[in-house]
């Protein structure tokens, strides 16, 4: 556990729990958060070398792109850490397969903000801590933190199916076997809505 009860938390830490798991040989890591960014503003060199330290040691981190837009208008550019070009950066999609409105863009895609793949992140039954209002161990959720999840486990399902093939080569699995989905631009759904191989 990285963030507070309150879903806050320090880029050392979240930097320290990567190492952690890169030495612990995990092959994939879900990182369900985000941290807003601005229009041209750069990538953390620390996010992009620890991304990189963990595609090396075949480890495949996926993040959430944000949540930060108020589509239609010009959506917000995705969030940290998943504006790194060594991190996968997950949109969300609703139950028409529309980019949801409040999931963040590739508008920074010069630097390395760019969307790499969709999945359903609108209206998703997650898991929720009992020291909520309701004591509900279940709750109806959206955001780009639903969508990562699903492409994460999608990642474990293919690495199991292809154990010869090292994380750069899943990443690249994960895009190529998107599907593309129709009215929808590049900037906001990247490849498309991943898939499963049959």
């Amino acid at each position: 556990k990285v963030l507070s009860n309150a879903g806050r938390g320090t880029t050392s830490s979240l930097i320290d729990a990567i190492d952690w798991a890169i030495t612990k040989q995990f092959r994939v890591i879900s990182m369900s958060l985000a941290s807003p960014v601005k229009i041209n503003e750069k990538p953390s060199i620390l996010f992009e070398t620890v991304g990189k330290r963990a595609l090396e040691n075949n480890c495949l981190i996926i993040a959430a792109a944000g949540n930060d837009s108020k589509r239609p208008a010009m959506p917000s550019p995705v969030s940290a850490p998943a504006n790194c070009k060594s991190i996968m950066a997950i949109a969300a999609l609703d139950g028409l397969l529309r980019v949801a409105r409040f999931s963040n863009g590739g508008i920074n895609a010069s630097t390395g903000g760019n969307i790499n793949v969709s999945a359903p992140g609108v209206d998703i039954l997650s898991s929720h801590s009992q020291k909520n209002r309701n004591g509900e161990s279940y709750k109806v959720l959206s955001g780009t933190s639903m969508a990562t999840p699903h492409v994460s486990g999608l990642a474990a399902l293919y690495m199991e199916q292809f154990p010869d093939l090292n994380a750069r080569e899943i990443w690249e699995l994960l895009e190529s076997n998107a599907k593309q989905l129709e009215g929808q631009k590049y900037r906001d759904v990247g490849k498309g809505l991943v898939q499963v191989i049959s």
